[in-house]
């Protein structure tokens, strides 16, 4: 028995034949991008809508070079943050001072 059903993309992009063979074996249970070498362009999220997450692995060093893509991922209205989380309060954290010293 399974809860999440999750696949890693490294090198052959998002195909959506291997999508929707994700979402056969799936049924109604969430589908997540377990490892990607790259996240996954706003335009892939809107085709597979179905994506609950993924994780950046292997390739980090990318986000250096393409920090543009990241922040048009993190901004895109397919994606939601962490700041966008009912529960998450986006203040700034205040600092507080040691009781020993």
């Amino acid at each position: 028995m399974v809860d999440i059903l999750a696949t890693d993309v490294y090198r052959h992009g998002f195909a959506r034949e291997d999508y929707d063979q994700l979402l056969a074996l799936a049924g109604d249970k969430p589908i997540a991008l377990g490892e990607v070498g790259a996240p996954p362009k706003p335009e892939i999220l809107e085709d597979q809508p179905r994506w609950l997450w993924y994780m950046v692995w292997g390739e980090l060093f990318t986000f250096w070079r393409e920090r543009e893509a990241y922040q048009a991922l993190c901004d895109s209205p397919v994606t939601v943050n962490h700041d966008d989380l009912p529960w998450v309060d986006p203040s700034p954290p205040s600092l507080h001072h040691p009781l020993l010293r």
